[in-house]
């Protein structure tokens, strides 16, 4: 998957595939069609990254993925660039983020952050 390029992803119904919208993208589900696995694939637009801040966030997020081996962190498969986005494509968290579940349980108890984080 470290060498997937745009056109091996299927995006299906762009009407059912979106995961989540952050301030700066959306993230959408897609079908690596060789593995047929399922990946989330965040779209940022180049022009939010003139701004510097935005492009410092982006370049900590991948350096985190590059060094965080863990089944609780998202994997980042690959990054695509076209003239007009980068493409992050991540593991599918078939679960849904973290903060949400953290956020629609008001907070975990020791035993499940336990199981979470450690």
């Amino acid at each position: 998957m470290a060498s997937c390029k745009l056109e091996d992803l299927d995006f299906g119904d762009s009407k059912h595939n979106k995961l989540g919208e952050g301030s700066h993208g959306v993230v959408l589900c897609a079908t690596h069609k060789k593995t047929g696995r399922k990946v989330a694939v965040k779209k940022i637009p180049q022009k939010d990254l003139l701004h510097k801040r935005v492009l410092e966030n982006l370049k900590r997020e991948i350096r985190i993925h590059e060094v965080s081996f863990h089944e609780n962190i998202i994997r980042l498969y690959n990054s695509i660039e076209d003239d007009k986005y980068i493409y992050l494509v991540m593991e599918y968290a078939e679960k849904g983020a973290l903060f949400k579940i953290i956020r629609n349980k008001g907070g975990f108890d020791e035993r499940h952050a336990f199981f979470y984080f450690i």
